[in-house]
């Protein structure tokens, strides 16, 4: 995964020639379309260092390491939603992210980093209780990845294990003389609704005690993963203040995390989606001088650090230059070979200076006649 250490190290590069390659890929099953997508994207890096002034001999050795990569049958096997390679004289790197790229590529003075500043801003973290009578599981996730939480040293493995707890600590203090009434209870297979229903609660307050012991100062919220009736017991004996109304029906027993996070995330997405607040933020900002919809005037704010929100078109680039010794910006028609996709600028610059950047389709923007909108801190 990338690190914030590893994209603020790639962010400070300026070299002759950088080379980036953004690519969609699968996570099994399509390993020769893989290969093909990057295999073009290798000849438009090859065409791209050639027009920055390389010889065709000189770009297909700058890329050696690169095919090499291509040919490797094994690597394309075990890949995720995206491929990045970040390729200079003396560097080759690539990562294998759960973030699906546009296929893209870019060769100029420095790398091209905009797609993956989702990686690292707003990755809203949740936690996930897969629950069962026969099995407890807990997830640290995020947007883009999943973790097993272990915690067999806190909470019964299952039902069974919970109930014979239970009978111990009756049995106990029934032969010491302080059993109370109605507490020896018998469960067998003949037991009724009501107790098959303390039962439950008691599993469930059981769990519940031990992920507190882990949540008790933690604000992300908790999702479920359950069988239809579990769920509402737990969220009725829990005493964590941050478990969702959200649900993933069925027995998650056995669930692999990848299936159980792509259906928590089809759901916590929503729940953590708060672009309708910044658009409205937006609009009423612009009333009062404090938002804007001119790249210009965007970017010089982004430099100075008043950008707080960023919002820009994801499938855009606006190409120049930006002179921030002569505080000047230039705007070229086409990419030239030193061409910098301002947006890029503007968001690295947002980023830089604690902003948040938005990166969505021109439709969603607060003003779609405009490729970059932002509101400023003053």
């Amino acid at each position: 995964m990338l690190t914030k250490e590893n994209f603020d190290a790639l962010k400070t590069i300026r070299d002759d020639y950088c080379v980036s390659i953004y690519i969609p890929t699968y996570r099994a099953g399509h390993n020769q379309e893989d290969r093909l997508r990057f295999k073009n994207a290798l000849k438009e890096a090859r065409d791209g260092l050639i027009e920055m002034g390389l010889e065709e001999k000189q770009a297909r050795g700058f890329l050696t390491t690169a095919y090499d990569l291509l040919y490797n049958e094994r690597f394309w096997l075990h890949l995720s939603d995206g491929l990045v390679v970040f390729i200079r004289p003396g560097q080759f790197e690539y990562h294998i992210l759960p973030l699906n790229f546009n296929p893209f590529v870019f060769v100029g003075q420095q790398f091209y980093l905009r797609p993956l500043l989702p990686l690292l801003q707003g990755k809203n973290r949740f936690f996930l209780l897969a629950l069962s009578q026969n099995q407890v599981r807990f997830f640290e996730a995020d947007r883009y990845s999943i973790t097993p939480v272990i915690i067999g040293d806190l909470v019964p493995g299952d039902l069974q294990e919970a109930l014979q707890f239970k009978n111990r600590s009756i049995n106990i203090q029934s032969h010491s003389g302080n059993s109370r009434q109605g507490a020896s209870i018998v469960h067998g297979h003949g037991m009724g609704k009501d107790h098959k229903v303390k039962d439950l609660i008691y599993y469930c307050r059981s769990i519940d005690n031990g992920i507190m012991e882990m949540l008790h100062d933690e604000k992300a919220p908790l999702m479920l993963a359950s069988v239809d009736y579990l769920a509402p017991i737990y969220r009725e004996v829990t005493n964590y203040p941050h478990v969702t109304d959200l649900h993933i029906n069925g027995n998650p027993d056995g669930e692999d995390p990848v299936l159980l996070h792509e259906k928590a995330w089809a759901l916590m997405g929503d729940f953590f989606n708060q672009k309708p607040e910044k658009l409205k933020a937006f609009e009423a900002a612009l009333a009062y001088g404090k938002a804007s919809f001119n790249l210009h005037e965007i970017l010089t704010a982004a430099v100075n650090g008043r950008v707080k929100t960023l919002f820009l078109n994801k499938d855009y680039r606006n190409w120049g230059q930006l002179d921030e010794a002569a505080n000047q910006i230039f705007y070229h028609r086409t990419k030239e070979p030193h061409s910098q996709d301002l947006l890029e600028l503007a968001a690295l610059h947002t980023y830089d200076n604690g902003g948040e950047v938005l990166q969505m389709s021109r439709k969603e923007l607060p003003r779609m006649t405009a490729n970059a909108n932002a509101v400023f801190r003053y």
